[in-house]
C-alpha cells in the first residue's frame, strides 16, 4: 500500500509576461511566495524564481519552481483560496495561461545542485544516464566489496552493495554524471 501523502514534488511553473507588465507581476509574484511559504510552514522546503534578463516593455517567460516535501502539500495548495485570488490577479499580467509540470522521482536527479531548475532530458536519455550509472556503481561497489562481503548471508551482502550504491548515486555519479552531460542532456534550443 502506497503513502497516501505521496513522494517529493518539484513544480515548475511558467508563463509568458506581457512587455510592461513586470513591476506588477514580480510585486504580486514576491505575495504569492510569501502566502505559500506561511501556508506551508512544514512541507513546502523552497522557491526559485528564474526571471528572464529581458529589458523593460519585452515580453518574457518567468518560471517559478516550488518544492515541496509530499505531493498531498502541493494538491492542498493547489486547490487553496489564496492560490485561486493570485492567479486571478495576475492573469493581467500574462501573455498565455501559465504551463505547470510537475516533476518527481528520477527526473529530480537530472537537477544539479545550487544551479536554477530546468525542465527534464527526455526519459530516453534518462534512462541511459541512469541505467549507465547504475551499472558502472553496481558493478564498481560489488567488486570493491567483494573480498570481504563474498562470506556474508546474500539478502545482507544485497542490503549493503545496494546502500552504498545509492549513497554513491546521490551524492557522486549523478551530479557529477548530470554535469558531465550537460550540453547533451539540455542541448541549447
Amino acid at each position: 500500500m502506497s503513502d497516501p501523502s505521496g513522494p517529493p514534488v518539484t513544480v515548475e511553473i511558467r508563463r509568458g509576461v506581457r512587455a510592461g507588465a513586470r513591476p506588477r507581476f514580480e510585486a504580486d509574484l514576491q505575495a504569492l511566495i510569501k502566502d505559500s511559504l506561511r501556508f506551508h510552514e512544514d512541507g513546502h522546503p523552497g522557491v526559485t524564481v528564474c526571471a528572464p534578463d529581458a529589458g523593460p516593455g519585452v515580453e518574457a517567460e518567468d518560471r517559478v519552481v516550488l518544492k515541496f516535501a509530499r505531493q498531498s502539500q502541493w494538491r492542498t495548495w493547489q486547490a487553496s483560496e489564496q492560490l485561486a485570488q493570485w492567479l486571478s490577479t495576475i492573469r493581467e499580467h500574462l501573455s498565455a495561461e501559465p504551463e505547470v509540470r510537475e516533476v518527481s522521482g528520477l527526473e529530480a536527479w537530472f537537477t544539479l545542485p545550487g544551479e536554477p531548475v530546468v525542465l527534464p532530458p527526455p526519459r530516453h536519455k534518462m534512462f541511459l544516464v541512469t541505467w549507465f550509472a547504475v551499472f558502472s556503481s553496481v558493478t564498481a561497489v560489488s567488486l570493491a566489496t567483494r573480498s570481504f562481503t563474498g562470506e556474508w548471508n546474500p539478502h545482507l551482502r544485497t542490503l549493503f552493495v545496494t546502500g552504498l550504491v545509492v549513497l554513491l548515486l546521490t551524492y557522486l555519479v549523478m551530479p557529477n554524471l548530470v554535469r558531465l552531460l550537460r550540453g547533451w542532456l539540455h542541448p541549447k534550443r
